[in-house]
């Protein structure tokens, strides 16, 4: 099973001032919250597995959410998380009763990291045998590989069937499985294919015009991923899995 954490210059530039007010988090982490709160019973306990500098613990910590961190990496933590997170440690080194305790795992873009994701999954699930969820996110499509995915250590990325092919649980479909981010796909597309790259750091969020500007992104993304057909192609991909009654 191989995978990889982030090295100095990759936490540099993927989190940047004031990235918890940049426009992806905005939506990815409401779109988080909400698929928790209408699938997974209130006051689960939940791990974020690969959680980087511990912005989602952050997030749901803030509304009362019973939700711990782990991280390979030996990164610095944003305040609200600090408390909460296992930095510089692998998940199957956690002390058993606590992993025991972990009901909601979560992988919010852990999985393209992995060389072998399938198996990876299954290791978890023994890793954690009362877990009853498994809540993830990765990079889609593959037409939209660039420099971006070679920079951060990506091995590909995926599609509905793929991340499906993944399902721990083959007895079971997932509770949801969508694209999100449609509005961005396109704009993706061409900038990939017409001029063969993207940037790599994100765009730093450090005054108020700025984080007003990235709120009304944040709504019209929301806006087009609500109304938007599942399967119609965005640039991330959700599946929540029910792993046992």
């Amino acid at each position: 099973m191989t995978g990889s954490a982030f090295n100095t210059r990759q936490f540099e530039l993927a989190y940047t001032d004031g990235i918890e007010a940049n426009y992806w988090y905005l939506v990815r982490h409401r779109l988080l919250q909400t698929v928790l709160d209408k699938h997974v019973p209130p006051g689960s306990k939940i791990l974020d597995i690969g959680c980087g500098k511990g912005l989602f613990v952050s997030f749901l910590r803030q509304r009362a959410y019973d939700i711990w961190g782990v991280e390979l990496a030996e990164v610095e933590q944003v305040a609200q998380a600090k408390a909460f997170v296992h930095t510089g440690t692998h998940s199957d080194t956690l002390h058993g009763p606590f992993r025991d305790s972990i009901q909601v795992i979560l992988l919010l873009d852990v999985l393209e990291h992995q060389e072998d994701p399938a198996q990876f999954l299954q290791t978890l699930c023994t890793q954690f045998p009362n877990a009853t969820h498994l809540l993830i996110t990765v990079p889609a499509r593959q037409e939209l590989w660039s420099n971006y995915d070679v920079f951060y250590g990506h091995f590909k990325r995926f599609d509905i069937d793929a991340l499906n092919k993944l399902n721990p649980s083959q007895d079971t479909s997932p509770l949801v499985i969508r694209y999100f981010f449609r509005l961005l796909y396109l704009p993706a597309f061409l900038t990939i294919h017409l001029f063969k790259k993207r940037k790599l750091a994100t765009t730093p969020v450090v005054n108020l015009p700025n984080k007003v500007i990235h709120r009304l992104i944040a709504a019209l993304i929301m806006l087009t991923d609500a109304v938007l057909p599942s399967r119609v192609r965005g640039t991330s991909l959700l599946v929540l899995i029910k792993l046992k009654a």
